[in-house]
């Protein structure tokens, strides 16, 4: 067996291409110990992906590598009940999803390994394969418990009795196979993507699990009262109420917004990225966010054009339902003019940016965000509202009035079960802040700040998005109408940034 980290992820193959990833006792010891090393809590596994390495699954067990290390003949369970049926259950009871990955041949007890998939992914060149009856045994692995249960009786019987292949395609008609890919390739980018996000969603998933095996077992009382006590398990833990929100993220496309709009998809929220006109840095935003298991969309609009925005809001609310957690984030920079310079062209476009564009979402979100159980709308500020430097009037200006709006709504929404909350850093590390700090210190590497920079370095932008992960999330029941710094601990010495 061969193991790996992809993240969250544990990947696992049957590694022993040269005979199609027989299982012989090696193996199954390599696979023992490969499962001890998954639920060990220091590699952070979240989901199982098992597949096969070269062009098969696991075409069952190794009979010939069996009977070389037995030496003479034993009872044909004997091997089922010392070796097989432990590792059965420690996979039935993992604490995680399984995904399986069928590249080829599922033959024998490894199509039983197959089908202990919470989501079974096939290639179309993959095939199942009950061949116990050619060999005169019978299905094994916990093939005879699941088989009629995914099939129904006749055509598990069929399966066991004729001994036929059932081709990947035919599999995923009869509801063996959850998802049917092209090919191998586009079978494992696929597989991963759905464990990636198996692995990124909440603890209830694991629940659900339980529940589901339990079911074949229990009466209906007996499920019930199950149901009951794995709710309770689930709505104790901190994951209750962060999945199956939808956030709307203004400027979600680059920088902090970027790094916010990854961030709350990893939370398990349905993110809706904004932009103006980088439509290329949103698509790839959304391409992060999907690839890594996620719900997202790009959807483009001027925040401080309110039909724009309107259309915006309808156009998400049509596609994901009620919008849950309104980010402001979208920003743009002043000249750096004295309030004597300063074109009334650009003090226009700034405010309105700043402060016109989260007034309309606001006003736009709200009547479907007042409907349901929690609401969040962080305004994304700055530390210029503290300093309020010289050349900097618009911006200083936009950004105070949009603190303003959030001390306001957070005093109306309260008895919605809003909170309204803003978030102000010092200089981050994105295309804005590294401009910025060229104008006016004639910096041409930001990174070269970071030894006079608290804790020896520039934000980030995960920074900020770790404290917007915080404040939406049921860990914050209490905080509305706060303004939290994210700077270091104290102000960046330059005039209005962000």
């Amino acid at each position: 067996m061969a193991l790996e980290f992809v993240g969250n992820v544990a990947v696992l193959r049957f590694n022993h291409p040269e005979v199609m990833n027989a299982v012989g006792q090696q193996m199954l010891g390599d696979f023992a110990e490969a499962v001890e090393a998954i639920k060990d809590p220091a590699n952070g596994a979240r989901c199982l992906l098992l597949t096969g390495e070269g062009r098969g699954f696991c075409a069952g067990a190794n009979l010939q590598d069996d009977a070389k290390r037995e030496g003479k003949a034993k009872p044909a369970g004997s091997a089922l009940r010392n070796f097989y049926h432990p590792l059965m259950f420690e996979l039935r009871s993992l604490e995680m999803p399984i995904v399986t990955a069928v590249n080829g041949a599922a033959a024998g007890v490894g199509m039983s390994f197959a089908m202990l998939g919470d989501i079974v992914c096939a290639s179309k060149s993959g095939f199942f394969l009950q061949a116990f009856a050619r060999i005169g045994l019978i299905p094994d692995g916990g093939s005879t418990f699941m088989l009629p249960r995914l099939v129904g009786w006749g055509r598990a019987m069929e399966l066991s009795m004729l001994a036929e292949r059932l081709p990947a395609e035919q599999a995923h008609e009869w509801g063996l196979v959850n998802r049917l890919f092209e090919d191998n390739e586009a079978l494992m980018t696929g597989a991963m993507g759905i464990a990636q996000k198996l692995a990124n969603g909440p603890r209830s998933l694991v629940l659900i699990r339980k529940a589901y095996w339990q079911t074949w077992q229990n009466s209906f009382e007996q499920q019930l009262e199950l149901e009951a006590q794995l709710q309770n398990e689930a709505g104790a833990s901190s994951d209750f109420g962060e999945g199956g929100r939808v956030a709307l993220v203004t400027g979600g496309s680059r920088g902090v917004g970027r790094a916010i709009s990854i961030s709350l998809a990893k939370q398990g929220a349905t993110v809706a990225v904004n932009y103006r006109r980088d439509e290329e840095s949103a698509e790839q935003t959304v391409a992060e966010i999907v690839a890594a298991g996620g719900t997202a969309r790009a959807y483009a609009a001027s925040v401080d054009d309110f039909d724009q925005d309107a259309q915006m809001v309808a156009a998400i609310e049509a596609d994901f339902g009620p919008i849950s957690i309104l980010i402001n984030n979208a920003g743009i920079a002043s000249r750096g003019q004295s309030v004597a310079d300063t074109d009334p062209a650009e003090l226009q476009r700034v405010v309105a940016t700043h402060a016109f564009g989260p007034h309309y979402l606001a006003k736009l979100v709200l009547p479907g965000m007042r409907q349901l159980d929690r609401g969040d709308i962080v305004m994304i500020s700055s530390v210029a509202t503290r300093s309020l430097g010289s050349h900097g009037a618009p911006y200083n200006m936009g950004k105070t009035a949009m603190e303003a709006l959030a001390y306001t709504l957070a005093k109306e929404e309260r008895r919605y079960g809003i909170r309204v909350n803003i978030v102000a850093p010092g200089l981050v590390e994105t295309d804005m802040g590294k401009r910025l700090i060229k104008a006016t210190q004639g910096v041409q590497d930001i990174r070269t700040l970071d030894d006079s920079m608290p804790f020896g370095r520039v934000c980030q932008p995960q920074d900020v998005a770790n404290v917007v992960d915080f404040l939406v999330s049921p860990q914050n029941s209490y905080l509305t109408g706060e303004r939290l710094y994210c700077d270091g601990g104290g102000p960046v010495p330059t005039r209005a940034m962000d």
